[in-house]
């Protein structure tokens, strides 16, 4: 089992932990500050136990990460954890403006249903069931977005 701490802690990024598997370039932690790709966002960049983080998989109560080589640490050893955190920032910015574009659409539209989603440091994307294209209101809602953002109302963090 895998304690995620970035859901108690949204900021924090690093912290030390047990590993609690190796087999060959895979690594199973006791904790853990990098976050796995679900829910259409993609996977924290960082290291563990200095070593880069190619991949992870979150199995529910469990993350299995990819690292890019072979590690030279073991089951029972402790290890750093550590996240890009220019990437996860960046991640969290997009993350929330998908969220802002999001209400605004369904407002204009009254479509609510989301059919997918993907949000990693370039871009962040919903999509939506529509039978007519939505391309006339982007305009629309990019402005009614940044005006929000300019607006500087504070985020509130719903688990």
């Amino acid at each position: 089992m895998t304690k995620k701490l970035y859901i108690e802690d949204a900021y924090i990024d690093r912290c030390t932990a047990k590993v609690q598997k190796v087999n060959g370039n895979t690594v199973v932690l006791d904790q853990t500050v990098l976050f796995a790709f679900s829910g259409g966002q993609a996977t924290d960049k960082g290291t563990i136990g200095g070593i880069d983080v190619a991949h992870a998989q979150d199995l529910g109560d469990t993350i299995v990460y990819t690292l890019a080589q072979e590690p030279p640490f073991s089951a029972g050893d402790t290890v750093d954890v550590i996240i890009d955190t220019q990437n996860r920032n960046t991640i969290r910015k997009l993350h929330s403006a998908a969220h802002i574009v999001a209400h605004f659409f369904e407002q204009k539209t009254g479509i609510t249903e989301t059919i997918g989603s993907n949000v990693d440091a370039t871009k962040a994307r919903l999509d939506y069931p529509s039978e007519t294209p939505i391309t006339p209101l982007l305009s629309e809602l990019a402005i009614k977005t940044n005006e929000f953002i300019r607006s500087a109302q504070p985020v509130k963090r719903y688990l």
